[in-house]
């Protein structure tokens, strides 16, 4: 029984509770429970239970807060962690700060953010730490559309994890960014026997990326697997941390299976998301782009071409190369049909040339050259 008086200790314990709750199918106990133990840290008047219940609703509360609540916490929760003077809490935090960075999509913040908790980390000196900035730079830097990079720091990452006891995370997270990275060189088609096996597990891809990269590879599979993920959880994913993640991938398989019904369904769920990104181990497109594609299912042509030039000008704004060249060229291709007005699609290829210039995505350049 804990001590009524002992608030700092009445805050923590809600806290981790509310982590312990982090897949339920539920989240309304998470979000009150996580709720309560801010209220209590806060009352509490010390900085280390502050940063800590902060850096523990910064994963628990998704999607429960709106993306600027997050900001002012995690700023709260950053101001906590540097008065404590402990280098170890302060990681965490800079750590804990990113993901809603992430979701703004400002790269170049995130960087920074993990360049400080990594020299923390060395500092230090625990390999577990080493590898969280490992595989979480692999993400950014796929992110930043430098491939040849991207893969060298998963490899180190998944090593590094294997080495320390911790390989089937490591195992997990290198799967996803490989995948994505094998997807943009166009050589997803060598995981295709790995992604047919795991989708025989959906149940352990909260966020379907297996999913989504069967449908990137048009394989038969792709269509029995999305069926089997409605029926057992429907077509909105349970209000957790895969909640965006799952989202995009969903509405990617919507949009390549050509599921009219369900398109309009995420198109509701993602609506009020076109500026922001969805990101787990691997970041993805701005909402608008998940919207166009959504459109076009649904057979709205002009909707969709609204979203698109959306999706470039946040693209573009925060400096994702590969991302916005993936957009320009579904925009050309729209446009190409002649089905909607707007710029020259020529004019968005020659843009897209200069953008994948020396980054090895070849899928992006065969589709430029077609």
């Amino acid at each position: 029984m804990v001590d009524s008086t002992d608030v700092s200790t009445r805050a923590l314990l809600a806290a981790q509770l509310a982590s312990e709750l982090i897949w339920a199918p539920d989240g309304e106990r998470r979000f009150a429970l996580s709720d309560e133990a801010v209220a209590l840290a806060r009352k509490s008047g010390d900085p280390r239970t502050l940063a800590g219940v902060l850096g523990m609703r910064s994963l628990t509360i998704i999607p429960a807060d709106p993306l600027h609540q997050r900001h002012r916490d995690g700023d709260e929760m950053l101001e906590a962690a540097r008065r404590t003077g402990d280098d170890l809490v302060l990681f965490h935090a800079y750590m804990q700060r990113t993901p809603p960075v992430l979701d703004g999509g400002d790269a170049v913040k995130a960087a920074l953010l993990l360049d400080q908790a990594e020299e923390l980390a060395r500092r230090l000196g625990q390999p577990h730490l080493t590898w969280l900035i490992g595989y979480s730079k692999a993400g950014l830097t796929l992110m930043q559309g430098d491939l040849a990079q991207a893969e060298s720091e998963a490899e180190s990452a998944l090593r590094l994890g294997s080495q320390i006891g911790y390989r089937l995370d490591a195992m997990a997270f290198y799967s996803e960014q490989i995948a994505e990275i094998r997807r943009l060189q166009g050589r997803l088609w060598e995981l295709r026997d790995r992604l047919r096996k795991a989708g025989q597990a959906p149940r352990a891809d909260p966020v379907h990326a297996v999913l989504r990269y069967l449908c990137e590879l048009d394989d038969e599979e792709a269509g029995p697997l999305l069926d089997r993920i409605l029926a057992y959880g429907g077509a909105t994913p349970p209000r957790n941390i895969a909640h965006r993640p799952a989202l995009d991938n969903l509405a990617v398989a919507a949009a390549r299976l050509g599921r009219a019904d369900l398109a309009a369904t995420l198109y509701d769920a993602l609506a009020a998301e076109g500026e922001t990104f969805g990101h787990g181990t691997v970041a993805h497109h701005c909402g608008h782009h998940y919207l166009a594609h959504l459109c076009l299912a649904m057979g709205e042509p002009a909707r969709a071409a609204v979203h698109f030039e959306a999706a470039a000008e946040v693209h573009e704004r925060q400096g994702v190369p590969l991302m916005l060249a993936e957009s320009l060229l579904d925009w050309a291709a729209l446009l190409e049909s002649g089905e909607v007005p707007g710029p020259k699609a020529a004019d968005l290829r020659g843009w897209c040339r200069t953008l994948l210039a020396g980054r090895g995505a070849l899928l992006l350049e065969r589709r430029l050259s077609a």
